[in-house]
């Protein structure tokens, strides 16, 4: 296998090109079981007829597991709206349009949101008081049976030669609410510095999912709260005051 230059590289994992394939090669820090679980929920999105680079294999790489899937040609959502600000509208319409067609399949994954959030919560290190009320406010929420990305934000979305837009990183897919996927979403772009981006993406979500601004606004701390338990010093930082009411949408 030739590996022939990186094309991403995050704290946990290096994704290369190796001619028509992309391979995501994972650190120590992921599980066997995380690695084919993301393998899987990639897999099933697919099939339930979404944009997804094909998974072909499994495989180890100087005794590290690795996911090799299609490579996409193409540009991430993210690179075109740094590249063409004056286009930022189109591309986010681009952006909203897919999460909503995401939203709207019928994918049968074992993950519930509810419950994910629900346990990273009480993995965090704020005070039991804090951890409690976050537990009663999710507990009022509708636990919903959506399909949610988990991490849809405009860097896993490559644009392709022929206008097709596919989705990238599965890791964190679950049935869950469509509002706390909005919000997930909102949390990360905000933390990535594109307020801009961030503010219109939740105008063109709001206006064309139909949902209510308040019912993302609900889920705002609870998303903040569990992203705390996987993130690292400087996000932690972020989050905490959306956490705690002080910044909110």
């Amino acid at each position: 296998m030739k590996l022939d230059r990186i094309i991403a590289v995050r704290n946990d994992k290096t994704v290369y090109r190796d001619g028509e394939f992309c391979v995501k090669v994972f650190d120590s820090s992921h599980t066997k079981s995380d690695i084919l679980s993301e393998a899987l929920y990639q897999t099933m999105a697919r099939e339930a007829g979404l944009n997804v680079p094909d998974v072909k294999r499994i495989t180890e790489i100087d005794g590290r597991l690795s996911i090799i899937s299609d490579y996409i040609k193409g540009q991430t959502l993210d690179s075109l709206i740094r590249d063409n600000p004056q286009r930022r509208k189109e591309y986010l319409r681009i952006f909203t349009n897919t999460q909503l067609e995401l939203q709207s399949k019928r994918c049968p994954l074992p993950g519930r949101m509810h419950d994910i959030i629900g346990q990273a919560i009480m993995r965090t290190d704020f005070n039991a008081t804090l951890r409690y009320d976050l537990g009663v406010r999710l507990s009022a929420l509708p636990k919903l049976q959506k399909l949610c990305h988990g991490d849809f934000i405009p860097e896993n979305l490559i644009l392709d030669e022929s206008g097709n837009v596919y989705i990238l990183d599965w890791s964190r897919a679950s049935l869950g609410n469509p509002a706390a996927d909005a919000a997930i979403s909102y949390l990360l772009m905000r933390y990535s510095g594109d307020r801009e981006s961030a503010d219109l993406y939740l105008d063109l979500y709001t206006q064309d999912s139909g949902i209510d601004i308040g019912r993302i606004r609900a889920w705002i701390p609870l998303a903040a709260a569990a992203r705390t338990a996987v993130a690292r010093r400087t996000e932690r930082e972020f989050l905490r005051p959306w956490v705690l009411g002080s910044e909110s949408i």
